[in-house]
């Protein structure tokens, strides 16, 4: 089965099963391999018009049997067409990248949550304290990763251009 996007994350923050092939086979979106073969079988030139694809999600979620609408996804990102290569190296790093993104959200999301316990807040409310720091933390983080990842090629080495990312 195909992994399903989470309606609450960016599009960029679910890269890892749209990108990556594990070691039981690959389970890609069909789009992704297509693109990828098309880059690598059919295009001989490694400058042509599809350097760049933009990925759009669309789609919706539903609750409760599957009878209740619950959040609709509608979410575009930008990459270049090496992202779509199944042995490109850059992508084991951008998947890292997020992967510590997410990490260090929730890191600051628990300090803020103890910083308010600390400070004698037992109100409740620190939960949705740290629901809007989480919010305005990946709100910030967004464009910094949409634009580096759609001038994300292989000119570049992907510690360099993800260090600044996160750095």
């Amino acid at each position: 089965m195909p992994v399903t996007h989470d309606a609450s994350k960016a599009l960029w923050r679910g890269l890892e099963p749209i990108l990556c092939v594990g070691d039981d086979g690959d389970f890609r979106p069909g789009i992704i391999r297509w693109l990828e073969e098309i880059r690598t079988e059919v295009l001989d030139s490694e400058e042509h018009v599809l350097n760049m694809v933009a990925i759009h999600a669309q789609g919706m979620t539903y609750g409760t049997q599957s009878s209740v609408f619950e959040t609709g996804i509608d979410d575009k990102l930008s990459l270049n067409m090496v992202m779509f290569r199944h042995d490109y190296a850059g992508i084991a790093a951008v998947v890292d990248v997020v992967k510590s993104t997410d990490k260090a959200v929730a890191a600051l999301t628990m300090f803020v949550r103890n910083l308010q316990s600390a400070a004698g807040d037992h109100s409740g409310k620190t939960q949705e304290m740290a629901d809007q720091i989480r919010e305005s933390a990946y709100a910030d983080l967004d464009l910094l990763f949409r634009d580096r990842l759609a001038n994300f090629d292989e000119s570049q080495d992907p510690r360099d251009v993800l260090q600044c990312m996160v750095g």
